[in-house]
């Protein structure tokens, strides 16, 4: 992932701010620890049409250029477009491929959490905008946008970014040009207990069942 990061810098560099771009990670962790991974990266159709340049036309150069390496062979992809952008979709990536991450299991006020963890550091030594001399005004005035979205098994916890139910979003642009002196992005949630359900299912079933009886006991 980290070359296809690379290559929308490249991307978003030969744009030259004319166009706009969505890049979007986003990470589903399971209670067991394990992870899926997708990504999209879309483009300003206007750009495409600019370049003389169809939809699959970009998917094709992407795929030629990025799709056939070994950290993909066992990805699905597929050519998206919404609204206005066209781009891919990457899917099954593992963890491996991914920005730089940890899955833990974590005792967290005496309660067994999962707690992910993703040095900001790693992020920056892959998406350096600055280097290049734009400012986050730049990048946010030309319609840029980088997301990072990272779902939980149950309500997280975050110290960067905002929570909607299990899903914390973090905005990567505004991460890389922050002063903060964080040092990683750490997001915890319980490990969902599952007791408590298969109980009340179970006296649920039980007072089906003595209903009945008693039904038909009363008709016979």
């Amino acid at each position: 992932m980290k070359k296809i990061l690379k290559y929308m810098i490249l991307l978003f560099m030969c744009m030259s701010l004319t166009g706009c771009m969505k890049y979007r990670i986003s990470m589903t962790v399971n209670k067991d620890m394990s992870s899926e991974t997708s990504m999209e990266l879309l483009v300003d159709d206007s750009f495409l049409e600019a370049m003389n340049m169809s939809s699959n036309e970009f998917y094709d150069s992407f795929e030629e250029e990025y799709l056939a390496s070994d950290s993909l062979k066992d990805a699905t992809v597929t050519s998206i477009s919404d609204d206005g952008w066209s781009g891919v979709l990457i899917e099954g990536l593992s963890l491996d491929d991914s920005i730089s991450t940890s899955i833990s299991e974590e005792k967290i006020d005496d309660v067994d959490s999962i707690v992910v963890t993703i040095p900001i550091d790693d992020i920056k030594a892959v998406v350096d905008f600055s280097s290049y001399g734009y400012s986050l005004e730049d990048l946010q005035e030309a319609g840029m946008e980088f997301q990072l979205n990272i779902t939980m098994p149950s309500s997280p916890t975050t110290n960067i970014g905002e929570i909607s139910e299990k899903t914390v979003t973090i905005d990567i642009l505004e991460l890389i040009y922050s002063d903060s002196e964080e040092e990683n992005i750490v997001i915890s949630s319980a490990i969902p207990n599952n007791t408590i359900i298969y109980i009340a299912c179970g006296a649920v079933g039980i007072a089906v069942v003595v209903f009945i009886v008693l039904k038909i006991k009363r008709i016979i």
